[in-house]
């Protein structure tokens, strides 16, 4: 590993501090303003933007920072505001982003095919922007992109995933709402054939799994007889109670599910700190 990206240039540092005096300081003299750095060769703008400094996301930008430019991962730095949820900074690079695509179309008029076409850039693991976004589990900075009218709900990582299948998994009841109430398929399979209520259940996913079946997956329960089942979820799971579940009990459960949704078989698992990790 080269020594540049052992240690953060100046900006670099000053972008991750968030000290927006230091920031303008170092932009006045010395630029460097897309320089790659670090382990994952990012830009100041990318650590601004995925650690929620406002204020240096818009210096930077003033200063013509690349709203585009690509961390080793491939994520922009609009992708990781989404992710971790940080809609100012999300608000001035998507207004950014689209001005950028306008002015390289060469016409003062919005251009919605190639706009579309944009928003609908990946990283390397076949993520959009709307997957980071509900993946991260704000909100607001999901309905910011959204409304942009430039995303496509149905699109799939590369495990199949689509952004519902990734808020239903994280346990986002309100994005996993939003994301319904805009029309995302509640049926749509990954490339394992599960579904966004299947990753809701394996995860132990309580309010996603009951606001999923109420919403349409499975008509026919009621409230009670769901919220019964998914409390003995528990085994190696985040949803606390009795850990010392049986085989017998788990097939059970198993067979539960698979009857109201024909996906692959309820199966216990460890979770797993890293964040890169399948799901399921």
């Amino acid at each position: 590993m080269s020594e540049s990206k052992k240690k953060n240039p100046l900006l670099h540092r000053a972008s991750s501090q968030g000290d927006i005096k230091k920031v303008n300081t170092l932009l006045e003299k010395n630029g460097g303003v897309n320089q790659k750095a670090g382990p994952y060769d990012e830009t100041p703008l990318h650590i601004a933007a995925g650690q929620g400094h406002h204020e240096v996301v818009k210096a930077l930008l003033l200063a013509e920072a690349n709203v585009k430019a690509m961390d080793s991962f491939e994520r922009t730095p609009i992708m990781l505001a989404a992710k971790n949820g940080h809609e100012q900074a999300l608000q001035l690079l998507l207004e950014a982003f689209i001005a950028g695509e306008v002015q390289e179309d060469f016409t003062e008029e919005r251009n919605d095919d190639n706009l579309t076409k944009a928003f609908s850039r990946v990283d390397l693991t076949g993520k959009t922007l709307l997957h980071f976004a509900a993946e991260g589990g704000s909100v607001q900075c999901v309905e910011m992109v959204l409304n942009t009218g430039m995303v496509d709900q149905e699109a799939t990582d590369e495990t199949g995933a689509t952004p519902l299948h990734l808020a239903s998994a994280r346990g986002h009841i309100r994005v996993v709402d939003l994301l319904m109430d805009r029309g995302a398929r509640l049926n749509a399979r990954d490339l394992k054939g599960r579904t966004p209520l299947y990753q809701s259940v394996y995860n132990y996913q309580r309010g996603t799994s009951a606001m999923v079946i109420n919403r349409g997956t499975s008509p026919k329960l009621n409230s009670k007889e769901l919220i019964k089942q998914i409390s003995n979820l528990t085994v190696g799971g985040g949803g606390g109670g009795d850990e010392t579940k049986n085989v017998a009990e788990e097939e059970e459960d198993a067979e539960f599910f698979r009857d109201q949704d024909p996906a692959p078989v309820f199966k216990s698992h460890n979770n797993d700190d890293n964040e890169n990790a399948p799901l399921a």
